[in-house]
């Protein structure tokens, strides 16, 4: 994740391969987003293609798992495709579905997820409303997601034309 959040996006692709095959699907599906959105900063949109599949395919042959695995493959699933702009897959859920089963520390990212789906709906209200909410329920310690949620707002604001609220 450092090599990537620092723009260093080749380097992240090397870190992240030998943890595509690992045995545990959370350490897989960290190297996976990883890997795909590192893909789609270097240009290579087939690869990150061939990444959003795999999270596809590691839905479909885990529909049965513990719903903690479960909601993680979701907010994967949801992550993977929403940033990206692709529709959501049949049979992912509703964020409220799923986001509760997250661990604390996932769910900021989960809903600014949920916020970055509605904006790219064109439905900024909306999505100003999720970001807000999840930054007054936040906690005192400040998380990669709640960085995004706050990036949500500028974005959602700024495309209702209402600057003043963006600086806030």
């Amino acid at each position: 994740e450092y090599y990537y959040y620092t723009g260093q996006c080749e380097k992240a692709l090397v870190e992240a391969k030998p943890f595509l095959t690992a045995d545990s699907l959370p350490l897989r599906l960290s190297a996976l987003l990883i890997s795909i959105f590192s893909n789609i900063s270097a240009r290579r949109i087939r690869e990150s293609q061939t990444g959003i599949q795999t999270v596809r395919a590691l839905l479909d042959e885990n529909r049965n798992a513990p719903p903690e695995l479960r909601a993680l493959l979701d907010f994967s699933g949801a992550l993977s495709h929403v940033l990206s702009y692709q529709p959501l897959p049949a049979g992912v859920p509703y964020n409220q579905e799923y986001v509760h089963q997250l661990h604390m520390a996932l769910r900021p990212m989960a809903l600014y997820v949920h916020a970055h789906y509605f904006y790219s709906q064109e439905k900024h209200t909306l999505s100003i409303g999720v970001a807000e909410t999840a930054l007054v329920l936040g906690s005192s310690v400040s998380t990669l997601g709640e960085i995004y949620l706050h990036l949500g707002c500028v974005m959602a604001y700024g495309s209702l034309k209402r600057m003043d609220r963006a600086r806030e």
